[in-house]
């Protein structure tokens, strides 16, 4: 019988031979023999353990080296080996339940946590059913390694065990469900959760899973939670608050109310959350200080819209404040220019939408801003002025914006088509006086034809035909799908002449504007 070549590197005292010895291994198509892996398995340099779990995962002997690494993790000291046999039963270990409880039997209760973390490791759903005796079993580390086997298998069956013992007695094991629960995103009724956090130690750790309760009982406790002393409890507090909060449809009154009702102390809170929090916590708390209706924090929430923190129920919310909101979101004009922007649009908005309510002078100093800020230096707040003139509609706002379409800026231009666009449905005749002269060969023409697409009348199309001789070909490719709107046969002509354009992108657009026009228009000689 040969010795094995890689034997001298595989007992190297370099550990790095040795890692390279059990690598060529795994490299065989017969593998390694069991008494190999398991020595690697024992080395005492990570590296090679790590390199023999792979080698290990290979082993067409799976029986028998499951039995070997089950005596293993019950009977070694060494914590290396004993490690590295779980993660390698996680691997091979799945279907082999019975052998997990063959190797329970006459095993000490201080090693049943490392068998039952092996059975979490292998995933395997097979294994809840030995688990489930043994979390209701004497000893409180196996019960809580149970817990983490549960939460790692997952599951309705795991998540029903969890429930039925949240109500446990052991503190200690009642902790480490809630824990599990809100790791596996578990939702738990208000009657199921209430009696398991009576413990001011487990209200602690159960922020997540009373916001997800949808029951405005649980806002008390997170009231509460939310002035901890500990930033990672008050900032979960207002995740879940906020989570609440916009989980409840029915009850969404009811818990803005109550916020809105809430002391200075938790309004600070909430302010420092938006100015210092993480991500998650920043767009919590910028919901809430809207539902509280912290005017102090109004800033800080428009900034966390412009940072794209925010979400849209905290605009929604914005919105539903009504025209209250107007006089303070005017005080925002010296802030930065992106929040004076969206304050600007939103001012605007809830003027126009609420202009019984809103006094007369606060219209007036809306009207004089967005005026002002036309010509303003920063192209955003520009373009949020020439944006908000869509609550407008008067002739001089439809020449404003027909103005804005000659800047260079795309932002600006932009906003003034949108606003066009949604003026031309409420007052055509206005903005369509106002193109009448509009400069199709400035920077803006493709824009300015796309707002004629929206009018549809005779003296629309009059000033796109002007379009289809622009010098620039973004307009007229722009005017050619614009004049899909007119069957004319004359129009039909001209777009045909367009298929003969010097710009591939004008002659596509002829075409396809051709298949869209009616079949006799669109064959007109």
């Amino acid at each position: 019988m040969t010795s094995d070549p890689l034997n001298p590197a595989f007992h190297s005292r370099d550990p790095d031979v040795r890692r390279q010895a059990v690598h060529q291994m795994s490299l065989r198509p017969q593998g390694a023999p069991l008494t190999q892996i398991l020595e690697a398995l024992s080395d005492s340099d990570w590296r090679v353990r790590r390199e023999a779990i792979s080698l290990a995962a290979q082993s067409s002997e799976k029986d028998v080296l499951i039995d070997a690494l089950l005596g293993r993790v019950v009977e070694t000291d060494n914590i290396g080996l004993r490690n590295a046999a779980i993660e390698v039963l996680g691997m091979i270990a799945q279907g082999k339940v019975d052998k997990f409880e063959q190797a329970f039997n006459g095993v000490a209760n201080g090693a049943r946590k490392f068998l039952i973390e092996a059975m979490g490791k292998t995933r395997d759903p097979q294994m809840i059913g030995s688990l489930q005796s043994l979390i209701r079993g004497p000893d409180a580390n196996a019960a809580a390694a149970v817990v983490e086997a549960l939460v790692r298998i997952g599951g309705a069956r795991s998540e029903a065990i969890l429930k039925e013992q949240l109500s446990t007695r052991d503190l200690f094991l009642r902790v480490a469900i809630i824990e599990g629960m809100t790791r596996l995103g578990m939702q738990v009724s208000w009657c199921e959760l209430e009696p398991a956090i009576e413990d001011a130690i487990v209200r602690r750790i159960s922020a997540e899973l009373l916001g997800r309760t949808g029951d405005p009982r649980a806002l008390e406790f997170l009231l509460e939670l939310a002035a901890d002393a500990s930033p990672q409890t008050s900032s979960a507090a207002l995740r879940a608050i906020g989570e609440l909060a916009e989980g409840s449809e029915d009850e969404r009154d009811e818990i803005a109310d109550r916020l809105g009702a809430s002391n200075e102390s938790f309004r600070h809170v909430v302010h420092e959350a938006l100015l210092h929090g993480d991500t998650p916590t920043r767009r919590s708390a910028a919901y809430l200080a809207v539902l509280c209706r912290d005017e102090s924090s109004l800033e800080a929430v428009i900034q966390a819209i412009a940072d794209d923190v925010a979400a849209e129920p905290t605009v929604q919310a914005l919105r539903a404040w009504g025209p209250g909101l107007v006089e303070p979101l005017l005080m925002l004009r010296r802030a930065e220019p992106r929040v004076w922007a969206i304050g600007l649009e939103l001012a605007a908005e809830l003027s126009a939408r609420h202009a019984e309510e809103v006094p007369n002078s606060a219209r007036d100093r809306v009207r004089s801003l967005i005026e002002r800020d036309l010509t303003a230096s920063t192209d955003i707040v520009r373009a949020a002025a020439a944006e908000s003139l869509r609550w407008g509609g008067e002739a001089r706002d439809c020449r404003a914006l027909v103005e804005c379409l000659d800047s260079s800026s795309h932002l600006v231009r932009a906003a003034a088509t949108s606003a066009l666009e949604a003026l031309a449905s409420r007052v055509p005749a206005a903005v369509e006086d106002a193109l009448r002269c509009a400069d199709l060969d400035g920077p803006g023409g493709a824009d300015v034809a796309q707002v004629l697409s929206r009018l549809d009348s005779p003296a629309a199309v009059a000033v796109l035909k002007r379009g289809l001789q622009s010098g620039d070909p973004r307009t007229r490719r722009a005017v050619v799908q614009a004049l899909a709107m007119a069957d004319a046969s004359d129009v039909a002509e001209l777009i045909g002449y367009a298929i003969a354009d010097e710009d591939i992108d004008v002659q596509i657009a002829a075409v396809r504007t051709l298949g869209q026009m009616s079949t006799t228009e669109a064959n007109a000689p």
